[in-house]
């Protein structure tokens, strides 16, 4: 596969651009970590380079947000060419392209929207993870399928570019991939999730949530698309003034929302603290790979340290103790001291 690439080639846009009918002079790029973004007015534009995905693996997210918005979900999904192709591929086949309509809604995201953070809202979105989560367990893909979690490459590429430059971490590490590969697999705690639910990927469009960016997209346990939107609460600027009580708060009102769709087993409830931290890493392993450590500067580099210092962070994460998360998760004594054991 070709390397990762940072640069969109003008004559590859406006390919791509050509394919959809739309005007280059009438896009303006938008900020993304991933993939090359555009405004078009009324569509978003999302330019891909083959070394983070392939036409296969766009087809299937495509297959798979077609599903769930057959199932009533409010989903941004591709529109087709003017030809009826879903995806418009340069001729070399380096870049492709989708054209996603514009999310309809309010957004709830930044310091803005802060009055908008309420326990309604909190549980409208844990309802809406409850219900994406029981209805991805019938999801059957009609072609090629998303990857597993474990063929992730961020978790793949993990050691290159965060264990070279972190050794110590290292060890602690492969113990968490070592009690994840023995972790139980079945219909009701694992399959194809969305994996950043956080609150720039939806707006509130009534009584409902639309959500888009479903590129990272994969098949996970289900708990890990819970422990991402909680970790991206903590991380928010909104609850600043105290985290661990915030996210506290946060969590009662969006499991009581997750619950009322989806009741998933206390035993992998419990199990949230290890995917918290199986998140920090791949957090610091994603910046690790986009960027170049040793030209670190700036935003960038407060932002690696700050996901350094999570990943070697011992104990639970977030700043609570056993009992925090035993009263936030309503998991018996019993249950959490099985997996820790």
């Amino acid at each position: 596969m070709s390397e990762r690439k940072d640069f969109l080639p003008e004559k590859a846009l406006e390919e791509i651009c050509s394919g959809f009918g739309l005007k280059r002079a009438r896009l303006s790029e938008l900020d993304a970590f991933e993939n090359f973004v555009f405004d078009c007015g009324e569509t978003i534009l999302r330019v891909t380079h083959r070394s983070h995905r392939l036409a296969d693996q766009v087809k299937a997210e495509i297959d798979w947000t077609d599903f769930l918005k057959a199932n009533g979900f409010g989903v941004v999904t591709s529109q087709p060419s003017p030809s009826g192709e879903r995806i418009v591929q340069t001729h070399d086949k380096e870049f492709l392209g989708v054209l996603l309509p514009r999310a309809q809604g309010r957004s709830v995201h930044g310091m803005e929207n802060s009055a908008l953070w309420t326990p309604e809202l909190f549980r409208l979105w844990g309802k809406t993870v409850g219900r994406l989560h029981s209805t991805t367990r019938n999801y059957q893909p009609s072609g090629p399928r998303r990857h597993h979690w474990h063929e992730d490459r961020y978790l793949s590429n993990w050691p290159t570019y965060v264990g070279t430059n972190y050794p110590h971490l290292q060890s602690p590490w492969q113990e968490l991939i070592g009690q994840l590969q023995d972790l139980p697999r079945t219909q009701n705690n694992y399959g194809l999730i969305h994996c950043d639910l956080h609150s720039k990927n939806f707006f509130v469009n009534g009584d409902s949530l639309q959500f888009f960016d479903t590129d990272d997209s994969h098949y996970n346990w289900f708990i890990y698309g819970v422990a991402t939107i909680f970790l991206s609460v903590a991380h928010n600027p909104i609850c600043r003034d105290d985290p661990p009580a915030f996210v506290k708060n946060f969590a009662r009102h969006f499991l009581a929302g997750y619950r009322s769709e989806f009741r998933l087993a206390n035993s992998e409830v419990g199990r949230l603290p290890l995917f918290l931290k199986l998140r920090q890493y791949l957090l610091l392993g994603a910046v690790l790979h986009k960027w170049d450590f040793h030209k670190l500067e700036g935003e960038k580099l407060r932002l690696v340290e700050r996901f350094r210092r999570d990943s070697e962070a011992e104990g639970f994460p977030l700043g609570f103790s056993s009992d925090d998360w035993l009263g936030v998760l309503d998991v018996k004594h019993r249950e959490h001291r099985e997996h820790k054991g």
